[in-house]
């Protein structure tokens, strides 16, 4: 008796944010989890990159006014991703990325408190960048990327029985196709530099057994300065806006509470502890939000990471 009233609270709760309001927060698949560097490596060198993401989330917006929805009590992720970049030859690099995630639930009382969950591997991240300028005075860089997201995650994760809603599934179901935009200046003195990337991702329509839905194009421009305090210790402030446009579902109906405009604040530490090994520290800090009708948005994430750069440049004999 007690699984059918469970499995009935279950199914009555994803009816009702099928309906009613949706998660700007915790959209399905990767998140954004890389260190902002994107510029080019030399040939055959290998960056290693592996980081661990927390994000929560307990604020309701309406457009860009905060609200009390007597709804989902807080919605949270922590996910870890792997990402490795080689440098091909002198102007081509390809990057791929895979990540998993330990949870992604959603905490809600209806009446009692009902923990709803999903785990498990996202999306495989594959990108190939091209070096389009490279300048020694002043010394700066442009790259371009394109690249595709595939959907090895399950897309089908449930709940007593009931397949859970598509904002806690671990893997987004559908292929998504990406542009990027990277540039980057060096001051004289070597200690103040700035970059700023500009990204877009398209996404293709979900046919399933459980979905028919398509996710909103999403776009991100992103401004960093990077200052060199010591020998071993950077500091970063990152400004990233995101847009993503409203989800559609069948007959092209677009969905009224998705879609949004944030902007973030993300400061960051680089600690250079050994060599070529750095470990970072990052917080996402929402400065301003505005959303399409009633969503759940997005309080802070943190993320800590280590990188290096291996040369796997065969040494010449003497």
């Amino acid at each position: 008796m007690k699984n059918v009233i469970q499995y009935l609270v279950v199914l009555i709760f994803f009816l009702l944010i099928g309906k009613e309001t949706y998660s700007q927060c915790c959209s399905a698949g990767n998140p954004v989890s890389g260190d902002g560097q994107q510029k080019s490596i030399k040939k055959n060198s290998l960056r290693i990159y592996l980081s661990f993401k927390h994000s929560y989330s307990d604020q309701y917006y309406y457009k860009n006014k905060k609200e009390e929805v007597a709804l989902i009590d807080n919605s949270r992720f922590d996910y870890s991703s792997l990402q490795l970049t080689y440098g091909i030859n002198k102007k081509w690099n390809v990057q791929t990325e895979l990540g998993y995630f330990f949870d992604k639930s959603q905490t809600v009382y209806i009446p009692e408190k009902y923990v709803f969950k999903g785990y498990g591997i996202g999306d495989l991240g594959i990108t190939a960048k091209y070096q389009i300028l490279s300048l020694v005075k002043p010394q700066s860089e442009l790259v371009g990327s394109f690249g595709l997201k595939i959907p090895v995650g399950k897309l089908d994760e449930d709940m007593n029985g009931v397949v859970l809603p598509i904002s806690l599934q671990p893997s987004t179901g559908a292929m998504k196709y990406n542009l990027g935009l990277y540039y980057s200046i060096l001051n004289p003195s070597k200690k103040l530099s700035f970059y700023s990337f500009l990204y877009a991702e398209y996404s293709s329509l979900i046919q399933s057994d459980f979905y028919y839905y398509k996710y909103g194009n999403y776009y991100s421009f992103s401004v960093f300065g990077k200052y060199k305090l010591s020998n071993r210790i950077y500091t970063v402030l990152q400004l990233r806006e995101e847009l993503r446009d409203k989800d559609k579902r069948e007959n092209d109906e677009k969905i009224e509470s998705t879609g949004s405009k944030v902007l973030y604040a993300a400061p960051q530490i680089l600690y250079n502890f050994y060599e070529n090994w750095f470990l970072l520290g990052q917080a996402d800090v929402p400065l301003y939000k505005y959303v399409n009708g009633h969503q759940l948005t997005n309080k802070y994430s943190f993320t800590f990471g280590v990188h290096k750069t291996l040369s796997l440049q065969k040494k010449s004999e003497v």
